[in-house]
């Protein structure tokens, strides 16, 4: 299993990166580099892993060496938490509005992300439903609805060393 940032050429894509100042604009959760589980604007779902890769591009990734019985469980964890969830528009229009105000006149991003929604995911909230011996809970407290998919990536390297 692994978590993968990306990119791509497409316009939505450019803009995120573009206002962010990131490289990236997008995560993922990769099992066996066949499936990844990913939150857009149509919400959480299933893709084949070769077919997201024809329209992103990986920047960076972690990769989790688990045992299949972990991997399964990490699976499991997944789909009961993610799988058929709507996306959360509220949280990413504050956040797009947030950015904005960052890029435009240098206001830093706040903590929290008060029109986040529980039962509504963002593609970096996937990691919260992550195990614990996966994800570290300091990481959990932190509000991901408000991080970008670069600021959860580099949260995650500094926690994992």
């Amino acid at each position: 299993m692994k978590i993968v940032w990306v990119r791509s050429n497409k316009l939505f894509s450019k803009l995120i990166m573009w206002v962010l100042e990131e490289p990236v604009s997008h995560m993922a959760i990769v099992f066996d580099n066949k499936i990844v589980f990913h939150a857009d604007l149509m919400g959480v779902r299933l893709a084949w892993y070769p077919t997201f890769l024809k329209t992103h591009q990986v920047v960076e990734e972690i990769d989790f060496d688990l045992s299949l019985q972990d991997e399964e469980e990490v699976y499991q964890s997944i789909i009961t938490a993610n799988d058929g969830k709507p996306y959360d528009y509220g949280a990413f229009a504050y956040f797009t509005y947030r950015g904005l105000l960052r890029k435009c006149f240098g206001t830093p991003l706040p903590e929290k992300n008060p029109w986040g929604s529980e039962d509504r995911y963002l593609c970096d909230e996937m990691v919260e439903v992550l195990p614990d011996w996966i994800i570290p809970q300091s990481v959990k407290e932190v509000d991901i609805g408000m991080k970008s998919p670069w600021q959860v990536y580099l949260l995650l390297k500094a926690t994992l060393k």
